[in-house]
């Protein structure tokens, strides 16, 4: 093994590429079908992980239901949607689009550094 390992590895996928391809052609339906078995469990262990303080299981339902945002109500497609929470309470605000939820992501910000700011001052 070369001293780089990023090295070694990106010579072991060129190396192997077709491999690989046939692999994914092959187990197409397998792997399909762990992710969609295990979803649940990865979203809600993300979730925990984050310190998100609710009924996992009732946010999940609603996760899956929710079609629309709940602040801007655009549509929401598959891979843009979120769990807009608290990010110091862990309070859940909503199921939201990845534009909402990086918009509320800097407001819990400024308004944590402002309150900061109101502590030294006092």
């Amino acid at each position: 093994m070369p001293a780089d390992r990023t090295e070694y590895f990106r010579q072991y996928r060129i190396k192997n590429k077709e491999r690989q391809k046939e692999w994914r052609d092959c187990n197409k339906d397998r792997s399909a079908d762990y992710r969609m078995k295990n979803d649940k469990y990865f979203k809600l262990h993300d979730w925990k992980r984050r310190g998100v303080k609710a009924d996992l299981n009732y946010i999940y339902d609603k996760y899956i239901i929710t079609k629309n945002c709940d602040f801007c109500k655009k549509e929401l497609k598959p891979k843009c949607k979120c769990l807009e929470h608290n990010h110091y309470s862990g309070e859940v605000r909503g199921i939201v689009c990845s534009g909402c939820n990086k918009r509320m992501c800097n407001k819990d910000k400024r308004f944590q550094s402002v309150m900061k700011d109101l502590r030294k001052n006092l």
